[in-house]
């Protein structure tokens, strides 16, 4: 990390000015109640009524550590317009037209406690947070996205329980789950998985099975996209224990075959080692049941005090 987070807001609101060829006033910074809540604003349309809304304390702890303030403004300036018009200098229009904008809606797993949530429609599964996004741009080294609340809903005339599946959907048709056998992601870290759904068995290897989609970005949401945990089970062939290591994958193992305590300290180890804070997404241990068809969180039988 080479500049602060009081210097990135600063540096930002040059560069992306000039990155969307804006004007001064058209690009403003407002501080939250917590950091997650800080928020840049841009303002477009022909009276400069449509607000377009940038969480800044998560970009910058998505890009801050690896880009420029200038590489940043020119990633963010480059999402911005995959939702957006932009009809010559100055004039940045907020796509309103919900039929052109659904395509674009996203399922977001992340921690439910974090305060990147403020604001943002989800439900919850656990401690796990299943967040409405729309998606700006998703790739092997960031997923840029903003956040579904519900002054935007009320905007598309439309409800969460409305527009939640067709979420569901597209996260399932543009990053479809994917299965990694651990052997293989350590020998190549750009392996793209297998297809599975459908399949009705397949070799576990010696290390087990890791679920994500191809990219291994955002993939650890595909194991709450519908059927794939049944799905799973069939392959796994009954229960089995889910170890989220980030908001990037899950490890999965069947029941039978592991202790769930030895499993859910490979699982912090895992996370302690090698997850970034930004990327984690809980320590707790799931189980999906197969007679209740449902994922929730695995409890010790006896717990310590």
């Amino acid at each position: 990390m080479t500049y602060t987070y009081e210097a990135f807001v600063c540096g930002m609101l040059e560069e992306l000015t000039q990155a969307l060829e804006l004007e001064p006033e058209q690009l403003s910074f407002q501080e939250g109640d917590t950091p997650g809540e800080d928020c840049f604003f841009i303002y477009g349309g022909p009276q400069r009524n449509h607000r377009f809304v940038l969480k800044s304390r998560e970009i910058y702890d998505q890009y801050g550590r690896e880009y420029t303030i200038n590489q940043t403004a020119e990633i963010i300036a480059q999402d911005c317009r995959q939702v957006c018009r932009l009809s010559g200098p100055h004039q940045l229009f907020w796509l309103e037209d919900y039929e052109a904008l659904c395509g674009h809606l996203m399922i977001k797993a992340m921690p439910a406690g974090s305060p990147r949530l403020s604001g943002i429609r989800h439900c919850k599964e656990g401690d796990i947070a299943l967040a409405l996004y729309l998606s700006l741009n998703q790739s092997r080294d960031h997923c840029a996205g903003i956040g579904v609340g519900n002054r935007l809903l009320d905007f598309w005339g439309k409800s969460f329980e409305e527009v939640f599946p067709q979420a569901l959907a597209n996260t399932a048709a543009l990053s479809p789950p994917r299965i990694f056998r651990l052997e293989k992601m350590l020998q190549d870290a750009q392996c793209e998985g297998e297809e599975f759904m459908g399949l009705a068995q397949i070799d576990i290897g010696p290390c087990g099975l890791c679920i994500s989609n191809r990219d291994k970005v955002n993939g650890a949401v595909v194991v709450f996209l519908p059927g794939v945990a049944s799905q799973l089970s069939q392959i796994l062939g009954g229960d089995f224990y889910l170890a989220f290591t980030s908001v990037h994958e899950v490890m999965v193992h069947p029941a039978a075959s592991i202790d769930p305590e030895q499993l859910q300290q490979i699982q912090r180890e895992t996370i302690e080692e090698a997850t970034r804070p930004e990327d984690f997404l809980t320590d707790r241990l799931y189980v999906y049941e197969k007679e209740n068809a449902m994922i929730r969180v695995w409890e010790p039988k006896n717990p310590t005090v």
